[in-house]
């Protein structure tokens, strides 16, 4: 859980269990084999299927639980918002998976979700 610099979520009670923390070695081999070897692997898979008919969906025409989370995911690797440590890709990357991403965030409560969060984050 690169998130929390640890082998396991948040405990219930909100605090990370000190005994599972990962140390700086584990947490820069993790971020190197993210950065390096998983993200680029699954990403490419996806492109690749995609790449097919490039729907604009994931699973075609239509959009499925599987785009909002791949734009999810997107949102913050284009960032770099995803996890300290792990890079940010652009948008060029993958063809493919930018088309979707935009096709949902031309969703009109996607675009209102958006406006609202950045109106949000840019008040702090």
């Amino acid at each position: 859980m690169i998130w929390y610099e640890n082998v396991l979520p948040r405990a219930p009670d909100g605090e990370r269990p000190i005994e599972t923390m990962l140390t700086p070695e584990q947490l820069a081999a993790t971020h190197r084999l993210l950065n390096d070897v998983y993200l680029p692997y699954r990403l490419d898979q996806i492109e690749t299927m995609m790449s097919v008919d490039c729907g604009p969906f994931v699973n075609g025409a239509d959009a499925s639980v599987a785009d909002v989370s791949l734009y999810a995911l997107m949102d913050g690797l284009y960032d770099g918002s995803y996890a300290k440590g792990v890079r940010k890709i652009s948008r060029d990357a993958y063809p493919c998976i930018r088309r979707m991403v935009e096709a949902i965030e031309a969703f009109p409560q996607v675009r209102e979700a958006n406006a609202r969060n950045a109106a949000r984050y840019d008040a702090k």
